[in-house]
């Protein structure tokens, strides 16, 4: 790279270069972008391969620009070309652009395409890697008026449209399983559902979702509605294509006191995550293409399934790495709550957390037992430890109303590219 003046005195720059794929790909791209965001072509050799290009002025830079909308169409026409466009483009991330659109300095900016060029999904491994550039885009996001309740012990949230089934959206398919012969809980009887959403392809990889207390989040008329809600998110591809596992606990049928719940679920040991690991999931794997990345496995439950689903991530982060905790019981896990003093002293894990406590939880205002406080302590251990994390607070009790409310935005969440 040579700087030089041309003959009518115009400063540039001579790049001298073997002649190759690289360089022929470089001047495709420079003619095509005409100096758009990027050094202008001036002349070239096809010979030697040898460039003239525009000098650039290191004194002119982008924050020197006082106009935040010429600089800001600037960078939204180079990251429009550097960022790798999804298969499918989302309801939300159109609406975005459509704001950007909305300002006179970006009105060229054109409308982001709904598929990839030639019709077929992108199979670029890098893609899931990318925060495209409809997401990049800063967009102040306006939240309507909502008044707080003065009455907190007794709120019901309203659920959304992704709660319901919507016309044109095609239902997956659930199946029901039983399982009597648990080696890692002897004499344990219990009920798994495997939901396959419409658009599940044995050819590809599919992510997997493991919910606890299965049919109370599998259940259409009740507060989740797991299914219905995967079956929304996936259709409009807020969502990779998920399978859900909804997993009840175990029961012991001839006993006084048959159920097994609060042992699985509060123990702050690997048992159950590794029972997930050895008995359910292999059934589904034996049936469905689930993806093995920990990346694309998620697990999910409330009050004592929260934490085991905290549980479970922790100890084995090698399998999960996305978890929803509702309203997760902490507070009652055998020797107290562990997580505060780990998360604050382990290495950080590669997890991304969403979760959702209640003002009026159970013993909220007491000194023991606290579901709010241990809920807000691992949060504030979590920030701390600088972790992919979101609390949403909400109010009302120890209701799975909330939680289930949230499931379609915890998911988008928790399936969001990058890091924010």
């Amino acid at each position: 790279m040579l700087p030089v003046l041309r003959k009518d005195g115009t400063r540039a720059v001579l790049r001298l270069q073997m002649p190759r794929e690289e360089t022929t790909a470089a001047l495709i791209g420079l003619r095509r972008w005409n100096g758009e965001g990027m050094v202008r072509l001036l002349d070239h050799d096809p010979e030697s391969s040898a460039m003239l290009l525009e000098r650039l002025d290191g004194a002119h830079t982008l924050t020197s620009i006082e106009d935040d909308d010429v600089a800001m169409t600037i960078l939204a026409q180079l990251q429009a070309r550097l960022v790798c466009v999804p298969d499918r483009v989302t309801r939300s991330q159109r609406r975005n652009w459509a704001r950007l659109r909305e300002r006179p300095a970006l009105s060229s900016l054109p409308a982001p395409p709904s598929r990839i060029r030639g019709g077929g999904p992108d199979k670029n491994p890098l893609r899931s890697r990318v925060v495209t550039a409809l997401r990049w885009l800063p967009v102040t996001i306006e939240m309507p008026y909502q008044p707080l309740p003065i009455d907190q012990s007794d709120v019901r949230y309203v659920h959304g449209p992704d709660s319901a089934r919507q016309p044109g959206v095609p239902a997956g398919e659930t199946v029901a399983f039983e399982w009597r012969d648990s080696e890692v809980y002897p004499g344990t009887h219990r009920k798994f559902w495997v939901h396959v959403p419409a658009q599940y392809d044995p050819a590809d990889e599919a992510s997997l979702m493991v919910f606890q207390d299965g049919w109370w989040y599998l259940d259409p008329a009740g507060e989740v509605r797991g299914a219905i809600v995967l079956d929304n998110l996936i259709h409009r591809g807020d969502i990779p294509v998920t399978i859900g596992v909804f997993v009840d606990p175990g029961v012991f049928p001839d006993a006084e006191n048959p159920k097994n719940r609060n042992k699985e679920y509060d123990a702050f040991d690997d048992q159950y995550v590794t029972f997930l690991l050895t008995e359910i999931i292999p059934q589904v794997a034996e049936r469905y293409t689930i993806a093995r990345s920990p990346e694309q496995w998620g697990i999910c439950g409330g009050s004592s399934g929260g934490n085991c689903a905290f549980t479970a991530a922790w100890l084995r982060p090698d399998k999960f790495r996305r978890v929803i905790g509702y309203l997760s019981s902490f507070a009652q896990m055998p020797g107290g709550n562990p997580y505060p003093d780990l998360i604050a002293r382990v290495p950080r894990k590669p997890l991304r957390i969403f979760m959702q406590g209640g003002h009026r939880d159970l013993h909220w205002n007491e000194p023991r037992r606290n579901w709010l406080a241990e809920n807000l302590r691992v949060a504030a251990a979590l920030a701390e430890a600088g972790y992919d994390f979101r609390l949403v607070l909400g109010d009302g009790g120890h209701s799975p109303n909330h939680g289930g409310v949230l499931l379609p935005d915890a998911l988008r969440w928790l399936w969001r590219p990058g890091q924010d």
